[in-house]
């Protein structure tokens, strides 16, 4: 036996390639094993040495595939195939035969991923060669009773899963043990010279493989990752990064001597050739693991900044392609190193935006293809009783005879009106009264979706059915449905245009459902069973299978993770998402058996695979291979912030090479690409361009582009052509403008609001008329209307049957004029989802009973002031005005505000002369008055309704001949509180329904609100809390009405804007908030424009319009004064 040692880039497996290629050309035959992914660039490297000519008398295996060669040769007593998919299978059939017998487990067996953790303990066991006996004697000596009932639990498992796999089958679980014992019957060793190359360490199953090795050939060579020349260790440390190494080497020497195996001399390669002219990556190579203090400069580490993974990956694109481009790199020279799946597809499409050919190294799930939806969602369908969104799933795959346009018709018509269920579908149907030729179209497409499935639901109202019955049925529907054809003229269409990838997937995704099936019979045979268990069986398999794929062509970027890839022969290694917990990996989920129990079981005896310490000292070693595989260039980048604008922080990998190398060029990503020398593709362009805007270079970037021969003859035609039709300054023409706001029009007081948060927001909503989808649920935006409508009602009574004198109303029938007030409500609120469910019935129940304590708070507080009810609901303009629109006079032309107050109380003065006027505004969500929205116009709506009633008051029939006077405009927050059993007496009820707004400082106004007003010893004006007043901005008189002016000139201001057509993306941003986020609105508001208005491809605070504080105080330089 042989040991080759050498530190990565030595040469080892150099070595080992170039004896085996001097043995082929003697005829002599040799055996090659390595990792199951270097399989394939092994082969190809041998036969480049072989300059072109067959390699014959040399075998490149992994272990499992040597295993399943053997097995072929040998036979293995007719034992049947065990994939993944089988495995779970029989292991969720194990578990629930065994239920009741399970002391610990049996509460979870049904859990969704416990068959999968599970399956990975039963691995770990055979890989570990842990016979059922030795675990539970491990268990036994173990001081805790946790660890004992899982042991006892799992080891009742493993014996009957152990047991029913060495008697029907073959899994990757128990091939190397199989390998094993049929090696001695195998000839094929015969002479042969075995290299075993590219192990970071090897598994008890791995060693004994090699052990039985050596009663069949007497060379073997194995390599080792170490800088070290030694064959035993007598004592490794699990913090050392090469104690998996180091241990794999003394149980290897030891089998070797029990063999009587002699050894010749190790092999110590120390030259590192990989790095001989690239001085800065073999620094990194000798020290990244040693942590000395020692530093180096270095040219071919470069280390980048950037905001988030997009802006990461995108300066990763750019920077192949200068690779390429500039500095003759082929794209199968680079790889990218990726953190997760959420970095991987942001990379993928990336790739595609710049056309840079790709692999993406790793097992893709099947369960989201469409076919793998359609047969899960058929089953799913009959089993959870027909849901609207599970039919919609099948119809959404475009594989029934719903074509998917309809199908968006029928699911915007089912989510508005909530039908559902099996009688829905397989009986009554779809009936709309108030369009009966849509809902006969309707129908006709849920009766088309029913009749595809209604052989399988046929055949399970019969009862329990056969797996063979079962897939006999359901491909008959695929039969009628065409499915087959339809996937493979679509797989043949992808091969035409390029795209192996997507075309591959159809292929395995059909496969994948045929081996589920069969998979199903072999564990279950021809015992029936009912649609749930059918269903639970397929989705277990479905969920569990995954498509490899291999690169169609050698030139390409491999894109892969520190866990799954090797490379080799890589000149430009990009890793990238180096953030804490990402590279190297946390380590957190512990699965089944946690770290406590294994330190358990392992005193007990037994020898189990890697805790989270050992895992994460592993991960780290993992990083440090990634970290040398580049042969000339290394890059690494992490990014400050999270898709979800969470922080991140660089990892302790990027620190350490900061440390090594203090002079690092070290780069933030730009925002935007300045020089014509840095464009690399159109699509890189046509962003950039659109990018210039925001940043005040309009269309810089894009004429430096055409000014360059060399990039108008590359990227200037086509980027012309996709700028065509687009306006960059977001305007909208005078032709148009004229049209949607003509002279002398009417609009609301919201209307300028919406504007002035956010333009883009008024024309998608109020111009292109977007709407959210209706559904059949209650939004909070539906409980205010709700509760105002109420109040209405109850307002309107109160008018009605006590002279609208709220002191009159007795407290207990405040119930009943709440429960007739919405019953009265139903068909103007238009949701019968609110009275048509027990869930939302309940709901209403306790709005009804928060309203009845709101409206017992409002007669309370008619009672601590002078302030009375006038009017409810006074609309000013419109149909049936009250009060004259407020007119504005602009450059443009004229035009008129209308809107509508929920409440207006007023208050005489001694002598009847003056009216002070008070605006009540009811809020179901927490609104306060800000001085700062509305010097930026987005609380205008009662200040102009004060403007309004002022100019045009005098014609109501309690103001007549009376000077109107600004008293105060306030915010009613309606309560989320209840009575649980009868309404109490006391004021203590006010407590939290105290108004907020803006207030006038004259004394009878504060007097008027809460007649216990007091005075300071100073003299000052102290107002109650909590009763009438909560908190209040308190002004002077003549302020108020300056106020009031400057809310006016800000109207004239915002449609001015309108007229101008300017409608870019511009939301308000302030300290606390943005007009995107709920609470610009309130807790109600949710925007729903911000799936369009794609915020955040545009950097930092570009989009926004930044508001500034503005206060008020004391009364001194008052801003709406200028």
């Amino acid at each position: 036996m042989r040991f080759i040692f050498g530190p990565t880039g030595s040469g080892k497996s150099t070595l080992c390639i170039n004896e085996i290629s001097e043995r082929d050309k003697k005829l002599l035959p040799s055996f090659l094993i390595t990792p199951e992914q270097f399989s394939y660039s092994t082969q190809r490297k041998l036969l480049e040495k072989r300059d072109g000519g067959a390699v014959l008398h040399t075998y490149v295996h992994s272990f499992t595939s040597l295993a399943y060669d053997i097995i072929e040769k040998v036979g293995a007593s007719g034992r049947k195939r065990l994939d993944d998919i089988g495995k779970l299978m029989l292991i969720r059939k194990i578990s629930f035969d065994n239920k009741k017998k399970l002391s610990f487990y049996s509460s979870v067996v049904e859990k969704q991923g416990f068959s999968e953790k599970l399956s990975g303990v039963f691995t770990e066991l055979m890989h570990y060669r842990i016979t059922k006996e030795a675990f539970l004697e491990a268990a036994n000596n173990s001081t805790s009773s946790i660890t004992k009932a899982k042991a006892k639990d799992i080891a009742l498992l493993y014996s009957e899963y152990y047991d029913i796999l060495h008697k029907n089958y073959i899994s990757a679980d128990d091939v190397l043990d199989i390998l094993a014992e049929l090696i001695a019957e195998a000839d094929v060793f015969k002479n042969a010279k075995i290299y075993i190359d590219g192990f970071i360490s090897f598994t008890p199953q791995e060693i004994n493989v090699i052990s039985k090795l050596m009663d069949k050939t007497a060379d073997i060579t194995v390599t080792f990752n170490i800088n070290e020349n030694r064959r035993e260790y007598k004592k490794t440390n699990f913090l050392d990064p090469y104690s998996d190494v180091k241990t794999s080497i003394t149980k290897l020497y030891k089998a070797a001597c029990e063999k009587g195996f002699t050894f010749e001399e190790n092999v110590f390669l120390k030259v590192d050739h990989r790095h001989e002219k690239n001085s800065g990556l073999a620094f990194l190579t000798r020290n990244y693991l040693s942590y000395k203090s020692d530093t180096s400069k270095t040219e071919d580490i470069k280390i980048t900044y950037a905001a988030d993974p997009c802006e990461e990956l995108n300066d990763v694109c750019i920077k192949i392609k200068k690779a390429v481009i500039d500095d003759g790199f082929s794209y199968g020279d680079i790889s990218l190193i990726v953190p997760d799946d959420e970095y991987n597809d942001i990379a993928a499409s990336l790739f595609e935006k710049y056309d840079i050919p790709y692999f993406s190294d790793k097992r893709r799930n099947l369960g989201s293809h469409l076919y793998c939806i359609f047969v899960l969602y058929c089953f799913k369908i009959i089993s959870d009783g027909w849901q609207s969104e599970d039919v919609m799933e099948i119809i959404k795959t475009g594989l029934t005879s719903v074509a998917p346009d309809d199908g968006f018709r029928l699911e915007k018509f089912l989510k508005a009106t909530g039908l559902s269920g099996e009688d829905f579908w397989t009986k009554t149907g779809i009936k709309d009264e108030r369009d009966p030729e849509k809902g006969d179209y309707l129908d006709s497409l849920r009766l088309k979706l029913y009749k595809d499935i209604e052989p399988l639901y046929t055949l399970f109202k019969e009862g329990k059915q056969s797996v063979i019955k079962t897939a006999e049925v359901f491909y008959g529907i695929c039969d009628d449905l065409k499915i087959d054809e339809r996937l493979n003229l679509t797989a043949e269409l992808y091969e035409k245009n390029g795209d192996y990838y997507s075309s591959e997937l159809i292929k395995q995704a059909q496969r994948c459902v045929i081996n589920i099936y069969e998979k199903i019979y072999e564990i279950m045979g021809e015992e029936p069973l009912n649609k749930k268990e059918m269903y639970r069986m397929l989705k277990t398999g479905i969920n569990s299978s995954s498509a490899g794929l291999i690169p169609p062509h050698g030139d390409c970027v491999n894109i892969g993770d520190i866990r799954r890839t090797r490379l080799s022969e890589i000149k430009a290694v990009f890793v990238t998402g180096m953030n804490e917990g990402k590279i190297p990996p946390l380590v957190s989920d512990e699965g089944i058996i946690t770290d406590s129990d294994r330190a358990e079981l392992v005193s007990g005896g037994i020898e189990l695979g890697s805790d989270n310490n050992t895992l994460a000292v592993q991960n780290n070693y993992s990083v440090y291979r990634i970290l040398c595989s580049s042969a000339k260039r290394l890059y690494l980048s992490c990014s400050t912030g999270g898709m979800r604008n969470e922080k991140a922080l660089p990892s302790n990998a990027l620190y350490r090479i900061q440390t090594l190398f203090p002079d690092a060029p070290i780069e933030k990503c730009a925002n935007i690409i300045k020089d014509v020398k840095d464009i690399v593709s159109v699509n890189q362009l046509y962003d950039d361009v659109i990018k210039a805007k925001h940043e005040g270079m309009e269309n810089a970037l894009y004429n430096a582009c055409i000014e360059s021969t060399e990039k108008i003859e590359e990227f200037g035609s086509e980027l012309e052509k996709r700028l065509k039709g687009i306006s960059l300054s977001g305007d909208i023409s005078k032709a148009n403008t004229d049209i949607l706001f003509p002279n002398n029009a009417q609009t609301s007081i919201s209307r300028l609001e919406e504007y002035a948060r956010c333009p883009f927001s008024y024309l998608s909503k109020y111009i292109l008329h977007l709407k959210q989808e209706e559904t059949y649920k209650l939004s909070n935006a539906d409980s205010g209307s709700l509760m105002h409508y109420v109040l209405e009602n109850v307002s309107n009574e109160v008018k009605k049957s006590y002279n609208n004198i709220w002191e009159s109303l007795p407290t207990d029938e405040i119930p009943s004029l709440v429960e007739a007030a919405t019953e009265s409500v139903k068909e103007r609120l238009n949701k019968p989802v609110l009275f048509a469910t027990k869930r939302y019935k309940e709901y209403l129940d306790r709005i009804k009973s928060t309203l009845v304590c709101d409206i017992y708070a409002i007669k309370l507080q008619n009672t601590v002031g002078k302030f009375k009810p006038v009017s409810y609901e006074l609309s000013f303009g419109g149909k049936n005005e009250d009060v004259a629109p407020l007119s504005l006079k602009t450059e443009f032309g004229n035009y008129s505000l209308i809107g509508k107050i929920d409440r207006l109380d007023a208050f005489y003065d001694e002598n009847g002369e003056k009216v002070y006027l008070k605006i009540t505004d009811y809020k179901s969500s927490n609104r306060e008055f800000s001085t700062t929205k509305l010097y930026y116009g987005t609380q205008l709506q009662m200040m102009l309704y004060m403007k309004a009633l002022l100019e045009g008051g005098g014609r109501l029939d309690a103001f007549k001949n009376k000077a109107l006077v600004p008293g105060c405009i306030m915010y009613f927050n309606l309560s989320r509180r209840s009575f649980e059993d009868k309404i109490p007496d006391g004021e203590n009820v006010l407590s939290g329904y105290g108004q907020n707004g803006l207030l006038s400082a004259n004394e009878d106004v504060i007097f008027a609100l809460d007649e216990e007003t007091q005075r300071t010893k100073k003299g000052d004006i102290k107002l109650s809390t909590n009763r009438a007043v909560r908190s209040s901005v308190k002004i002077k008189e003549e302020d108020f009405r300056s106020m009031l002016d400057f809310s006016e000139k800000k109207a004239k201001e915002i449609i001015t804007e309108m007229k101008k057509g300017k409608f870019s993306l511009k939301p308000y941003k302030d300290e606390k908030t943005t007009a995107c986020e709920p609470s610009a609105y309130g807790s109600a508001y949710n925007c729903p424009f911000s799936a369009i208005c794609k915020k955040e491809c545009i950097p930092g605070n570009d989009i926004y319009n930044i508001y500034q504080e503005i206060n008020i105080k004391n009364n001194e330089d008052n801003p709406f004064n200028d």
